[in-house]
């Protein structure tokens, strides 16, 4: 039984890796270059502790994505 569910839960974590580095990582990087795009200027937002600026007009045209997938259900293989 142990088996089996090491084999499902696998199965799911390679499920996720794929829809992560597929579906996710595109969708991220057309935001990205959503927001670099509409952005005229430095935007203020909350960063915890007060407003800092920001300005995505001087961020990179293509920005590297890493995605990690971690379930936490999955044995040490």
């Amino acid at each position: 039984m142990n088996m089996l569910m090491s084999a499902a839960q696998q199965r799911q974590e390679l499920i996720a890796r794929v829809l992560a580095e597929t579906a996710i990582k595109r969708l991220y990087r057309l935001v990205y270059r959503a927001i670099k795009r509409a952005c005229a200027g430095p935007v203020k937002y909350w960063s915890g502790k007060q407003f800092a600026n920001c300005d995505p007009s001087r961020w990179p045209d293509e920005m590297e994505l890493s995605v990690n997938v971690g379930l936490g259900t999955g044995s040490k293989d």
